[in-house]
C-alpha cells in the first residue's frame, strides 16, 4: 500500500459493488478534501459509451461519446473540464478536471472532480488506479449477479409458463417475477389487438386501474415497438417525445421488446426504471428470451382457451340434446349423465353418477354386464348399435330405446364406454295408433259389409211380409250377428296390443296379419 493513504479506505475502493454510495466519502477521507465529494464517475459500458454511474441524476450528461474525449485525454494525464468543449463546460464546474480511469491498459472510466492544488498528481493517480480495479470489480460482480438473476428468472419463467393455463395468471406472475427479482420500477405485459394494445398485465406502478386499458400503436414507446416490431431502448425518456408516462414522473428511462412468434408480433413486453441510462445492450437481450418464451406461453394459453370454449361449446351441445347421453367406465360405472338422460330416465346428475348402469336403467330380464357390452363393441370395430333396447326409468317404467355403444379410449387402453340412446316411446306410439287407425278401418269396413245383406233382407220383408222371405230375413240376422260376435272376439284379442305402452312390431305386423286372416275366413263363409 502506498504511504500516507489510510489502508482501509484504499481496500473500501476495492470492494464498491455494494456501496457505491459511500464513494464520496471514502475519497474524502483518503485526499483529505471535502471537495471531491463533488466527484463525478462514468464507466465504460459494452456499446463503447461512458455512461454515468455516479451520482444518478438528471442534471448531469446520462452517457458521453468516447469519440468526445479520446482526442482530448493523451495518455494517462488529467485535463481540464474547458478542453473538452461546451457541451462539457455548460454541465460541470470550470474549474473541473477529468481524470481518466484505465483498467489494464484500456480508458474504461472518466472521473470528474473540483481541481484541488493540494492534491498531488501521484497521490490523484495512485487513488484513481484503486478506484479503476474497484469499479471494475464491481462491474464484473454486478454482471454476474445480473446473469444469476437471470439464470433464476429464466427457471421461474419457464416453471410459470408450465403450470399456468389461464393466461391472465401467466402473465401477471411474468411481470411480478421481473418486478421484484430486478428491481424494475414498473413491468407491464401489453397484448396486440388490431391496431391498439392493451394492458394485460402490470406490476409497480402506481395507478392500480391500468389493466384493461387501450391506447393505439401510434402513441407511446410500446407503441412504437410493436408497430416497427424492433426493440426500444431509451437511456433517457425525457428526450423520446413518444414517452407516455401513464402517472409515473419518477421514470426515466425504459425498454420494450415486441413478443412475438413466427414473425407475428403478439404484444409488448415492457420494463421501466427511475435511473436514467438504467439498461443495457444485455438487458434487451435477456428481455428477448423471456419474450419468446412468453410467446409460446401465449399461444399455449389461446390455444387452452381455444380447446376450452370447445370444449365448453361441446358439452352444451350434448347436454342440450334429446337424446339420452351418458358414459360409463370398464366396471359400469356411470360418470357423464346429460340433460337428455335426466329428462328420460328420471335420474338428476347427482343420483346418476357413479352407480352401476346396469342397476340404475336396466330391468332385470334384461341386464347386462358392461364387460358383455364392451366386448360386443370391441367386435364390431369399437362402435355398435341396437335398434331395440328396453331399458328402465326411475319409476319402473319400462320403455324402449335405441342404443349406440362407442369405445372410449387413450393410449393406454379401453377405458370405458359412451351411449346415446333415443326413447322409442313416442315413436312407437304413434306408430301404434296408425296401425290401430287401419285396424280399426278394416273391422268397420267388415262389419259394414256384414249388416248391408241383413238391411237388404230386412227392406224384402218389409215389403213383401212372406213368411218366406221373414225366414230368410232371420238366417241373414243369425249369420250376420255370428260373424259380428266373431269379429268381437277378435278385437278382445288385440287387448294386450291396445293396453301395452311399447310392442314389438313383428307383433303387430302379426296382429294385424292374423286379423285381415279372420276377417276373410268369416267372409267367405
Amino acid at each position: 500500500m502506498p504511504s500516507g493513504f489510510d489502508d482501509q479506505y484504499l481496500l473500501a475502493l476495492l470492494d464498491l459493488h455494494d456501496e457505491i454510495s459511500l464513494l464520496p466519502s471514502y475519497l474524502s477521507k483518503l485526499l483529505g478534501e471535502d471537495k471531491v465529494r463533488d466527484s463525478v464517475i462514468y464507466w465504460k459500458s459494452p456499446d463503447s459509451t461512458f455512461h454515468l454511474l455516479y451520482p444518478k441524476t438528471d442534471d448531469l450528461l446520462a452517457q458521453i461519446d468516447v469519440e468526445n474525449v479520446a482526442d482530448t485525454i493523451n495518455g494517462r494525464q488529467s485535463v481540464p473540464i474547458s478542453s473538452l468543449g461546451n457541451e462539457f463546460s455548460e454541465v460541470f464546474a470550470a474549474a473541473s478536471i477529468l481524470v481518466p480511469l484505465y483498467n489494464r491498459d484500456e480508458l474504461s472510466g472518466l472521473w470528474i472532480l473540483p481541481k484541488i492544488e493540494a492534491i498531488s498528481s501521484r497521490d490523484l493517480f495512485t487513488v484513481a488506479r484503486y478506484l479503476s480495479i474497484g469499479l471494475e470489480h464491481g462491474r464484473v460482480i454486478k454482471e454476474y449477479t445480473k446473469q444469476n438473476k437471470r439464470l433464476r428468472s429464466l427457471v421461474e419463467a419457464g416453471e410459470i409458463f408450465t403450470s399456468q393455463t389461464s393466461l391472465e395468471n401467466v402473465l401477471q406472475k411474468l411481470v411480478q417475477e421481473l418486478h421484484n427479482r430486478f428491481g424494475y420500477s414498473a413491468v407491464a405485459v401489453l397484448m396486440l389487438e388490431g391496431d391498439s394494445l392493451r394492458i394485460a398485465a402490470a406490476e409497480g406502478f402506481k395507478k392500480k386501474d391500468l389493466l384493461g386499458y387501450t391506447f393505439k400503436i401510434t402513441r407511446g414507446i410500446t407503441g412504437r415497438a410493436a408497430r416497427e416490431g424492433e426493440d426500444q431502448l431509451v437511456e433517457n425518456v425525457a428526450g423520446d417525445d413518444a414517452y407516455i408516462d401513464a402517472g409515473e414522473k419518477n421514470i426515466r428511462s425504459e425498454m420494450a421488446v415486441p413478443i412475438r412468434i413466427e414473425g407475428k408480433v403478439l404484444g409488448v413486453l415492457d420494463a421501466q426504471s427511475d435511473k436514467p441510462g438504467a439498461f443495457e445492450e444485455s438487458d434487451v437481450s435477456f428481455l428477448h428470451v423471456i419474450a419468446r418464451q412468453a410467446a409460446i406461453a401465449i399461444q399455449k394459453a389461446k390455444l387452452f382457451d381455444d380447446l376450452e370454449s370447445t370444449k365448453e361449446y361441446l358439452d352444451r351441445l350434448v347436454d342440450s340434446s334429446g337424446d339420452a347421453i351418458f358414459a360409463i367406465n370398464k366396471k359400469g360405472e356411470i360418470t357423464t349423465w346429460n340433460s337428455g338422460a335426466k329428462r328420460i330416465y328420471g335420474y338428476s346428475t347427482e343420483e346418476a353418477l357413479g352407480k352401476s348402469v346396469d342397476d340404475l336403467v336396466d330391468p332385470d330380464e334384461h341386464s347386462r354386464s358392461a364387460e358383455d357390452v364392451i366386448r360386443l363393441v370391441r367386435e364390431n370395430n369399437g362402435i355398435f348399435q341396437e335398434d331395440e333396447v328396453i331399458r328402465k326409468r326411475k319409476n319402473g317404467e319400462t320403455f324402449p330405446t335405441t342404443a349406440t355403444y362407442t369405445i372410449l379410449q387413450d393410449d393406454s387402453g379401453v377405458f370405458g364406454l359412451s351411449i346415446i340412446e333415443k326413447d322409442l316411446t313416442f315413436i312407437k306410439q304413434a306408430t301404434k295408433l296408425d296401425a290401430a287407425k287401419t285396424l280399426i278401418s278394416t273391422i268397420t269396413h267388415y262389419i259394414n259389409n256384414a249388416i248391408t245383406p241383413l238391411n237388404g233382407r230386412a227392406q224384402i220383408a218389409e215389403m213383401q211380409p212372406s213368411g218366406e222371405n221373414i225366414q230368410a230375413l232371420i238366417q241373414v240376422s243369425l249369420e250376420t250377428t255370428q260373424k259380428i260376435q266373431e269379429v268381437i272376439t277378435t278385437i278382445s284379442e288385440m287387448k294386450e296390443f291396445i293396453t301395452t305402452p311399447y310392442y314389438n312390431m313383428s307383433y303387430i305386423i302379426n296382429l294385424e296379419e292374423q286379423l285381415k286372416k279372420k276377417l276373410a275366413e268369416l267372409k267367405s263363409r
